[in-house]
């Protein structure tokens, strides 16, 4: 239900109120009249002014009066003092509602319109409520004002917004903004089952709002289901809990499909896989199909799992997703030995991972899959499978997506690498213009590449990597297969194998600026590589490490080596297969590294010369150059 509810000022306005609650002391001794039968659960008893300032507070009584007065079932007339116009006399007295056997105390009313107390089993017990009144519910955590709608008599109760009599009267509660879970019945105590009370709070946000979760543990034991557009779920912080309830078994704890402007949002959901050892599916926390301009932010998700062969998730934005965002989120402990998990999952078009955390995800930490012009944003990951993916599932192509700042601590995935740029299953659809940008990698403890870029059964064009600090690898620090591939301004340190290398049917490559230290290879070019040019890297072998700088193997095609420096390697600073020609010119050892020179029996005449200078900046010497070579 949408509040509709005014502000309201009185003679004396909002401020005059507040300086009428000193003149209220003399009443405060009906709170204790009435303490007795609230407590023990009899009929209810007639609620103090300051009682009801508290609940609901001077602007909310304030709004109620404003509505109900100008609707023409207000409680008071203006006139008299601030108090008197909004209460009432002070007198009060035992009355038969209506002759419904029902005994409520109430106000000495003015023109029969009164603050009458009432449980909400006696609203439901009422026949005839009395007209222009407010009722004060006063069942515990689902307290509130409530007014009789005359005109309506098709809602549903909805158990917290609207109540209905068994003689089909319509009570609905006077409030305004975030509907609250408590009020639906959820207890928040970690053991009831708050299911049904929570999924009614979202089921009355007909046309949007902000459903609110205060801080409390909620035990959900099947998937809360979001149905409406615009429905936002918000908790306090890390001190609300929605937890699945132990030996259930679903896959979805929030979902939402095909739906606009939802959010999950300031909560911890955690889907307790220690207690659902009898699960038949896998488990995903938050869960977004096909969605447009939707948003997870600031929640922890924990405890996800895999089931049934694929792997559990702990936010998926699924589907054709559009613009969906999930910022400030940390995922941790997803997946466990065999039943593997990621942290983020997405899929669709321009949607963004930010500023997230993946801890202890044992299959990914963010993925892209199947998606367009999609990105990861300033993200962490540590103790997880691979750090990131992008990877196309798809028949068809997908283009723009990247990875711009993330940093990754300990890796374990042999398979997939640190970061997996496309799929090791045979899947023909491209990955486009793709691009990895602003890392750091630490490998600690691990297996596999830092970087592993290939499409099986289909191809990788236009890949950029640039801006990479990787240290340490299982195997290599950046292993490829691609099509116009640019690896720029990258650090490359303490490899078990190359630091470089790229395998398979790789075109038009460029690597360039790049620092490698360690490594059986600085640089390896190993299959059919065509057009490929290493400019301006430094390659440095370690000490004690059997190693090369730059090696080809195969029949590569149109290869250029040019101004990269190689320092201290044991076996060959530049080396090739018979099969491979290289156009080299680069210095090794302080030395030019060329095999660009010609055999010659006699020499035309010295036409130029090329001087040489030592570290001092003093002439060494010449190199001549010849007019003519037969």
């Amino acid at each position: 239900m949408k509040n509709q509810f005014h502000s309201f000022e009185g003679q004396e306005g909002k401020e005059g109120l507040e300086v009428q609650m000193d003149q209220m002391d003399q009443m405060d001794q009906m709170d204790q009249m009435d303490q007795g039968d609230r407590q023990s659960g009899g009929t209810a008893g007639i609620i103090s002014r300051r009682k009801l300032l508290s609940s609901i507070g001077i602007a909310g009584l304030g709004m109620a009066a404003g509505t109900l007065l100008n609707s023409g079932i207000g409680f008071a007339k203006s006139g008299g003092s601030v108090t008197e116009t909004v209460y009432g006399p002070s007198e009060s007295s035992e009355a038969d509602i209506l002759g419904q056997g029902l005994k409520l105390k109430v106000k000495s009313c003015v023109d029969e319109s009164c603050v009458i107390l009432a449980t909400i089993a006696e609203l439901r017990a009422m026949a005839t409520p009395v007209s222009g009144s407010v009722y004060y519910v006063t069942d515990i955590m689902q307290e509130g004002p409530f007014y009789y709608d005359a005109a309506d008599s098709v809602s549903l109760d909805n158990t917290g917004l609207v109540l209905v009599s068994t003689s089909g009267k319509r009570f609905k509660r006077i409030y305004e903004g975030p509907v609250n879970v408590k009020w639906f019945g959820a207890k928040g105590d970690g053991s009831t089952d708050d299911t049904a009370a929570i999924q009614a709070a979202i089921n009355s946000q007909t046309s949007g709002g902000v459903v609110f979760l205060p801080s409390s543990t909620y035990i959900v034991s099947s998937t809360l289901s979001i149905p409406y557009n615009n429905v936002k779920i918000m908790g306090s912080g890390s001190s609300t809990v929605i937890k699945s309830a132990n030996t259930s078994n679903y896959e979805a704890m929030i979902w939402a499909s095909e739906l606009s402007g939802i959010e999950v949002a300031d909560m911890v959901v955690d889907a307790n896989q220690a207690n659902r050892l009898s699960l038949t599916v896998r488990t995903v926390a938050i869960y977004m199909v096909s969605c447009t301009d939707s948003i997870v932010d600031n929640c922890i998700v924990q405890n996800t799992i895999g089931g049934g062969g694929i792997p559990g998730v702990g936010i998926g934005i699924g589907g054709g997703s559009v613009r969906c965002k999930i910022t400030g989120c940390t995922l941790k402990d997803c997946g466990v030995a065999g039943k593997a998990a990621d942290g983020v999952f997405t899929s669709g078009t321009q949607n963004l991972i930010m500023n997230c955390i993946a801890l202890n995800c044992t299959d990914t930490g963010f993925v892209i899959e199947s998606s367009n012009l999609s990105g990861i944003i300033g993200c962490t990951a540590k103790k997880c499978g691979a750090g990131a993916a992008i990877t196309n599932a798809l028949t068809t192509d997908v283009t723009g997506n990247f990875i711009d700042g993330l940093t990754i601590n300990d890796w374990s995935a042999s398979n997939t690498g640190g970061i997996q740029i496309g799929t090791p299953i045979a899947r023909p659809g491209a990955l486009l213009n793709t691009r990895v940008s602003n890392v750091t990698m630490e490998r600690i403890a691990g297996s596999g590449p830092s970087i592993y870029a290939r499409q099986m059964g289909g191809k990788i064009i236009g890949l950029t990597l640039e801006n990479i600090r990787i240290n340490g690898a299982g195997t290599q620090g950046i292993l490829f297969t691609a099509t116009d591939i640019l690896i720029a301004n990258c650090h490359v340190y303490n490899t078990t194998n190359a630091g470089i290398q790229s395998l398979g049917v790789c075109e038009r490559v460029i690597i360039e600026g790049c620092y490698i230290y360690g490594g059986t290879f600085g640089v390896a070019l190993n299959g059919d590589l065509s057009d490929c040019h290493l400019v301006g890297n430094v390659i440095i072998g370690k000490t004690g490490q059997t190693n090369y700088g730059i090696y080809c193997f195969g029949t590569e095609t149109n290869i250029n080596f040019i101004m990269n420096s190689i320092e201290n390697v044991i076996i060959k600073k530049i080396g090739y297969d018979a099969g491979t020609t290289p156009n080299i010119f680069s210095t090794t050892n302080a030395s030019i590294s060329t095999n660009g020179t010609q055999t010659a029996s006699t020499l035309g005449a010295v036409s130029r010369k090329l001087q040489v200078f030592d570290k001092d900046g003093s002439s060494i010497g010449f190199i001549p150059i010849y007019n003519a070579i037969t």
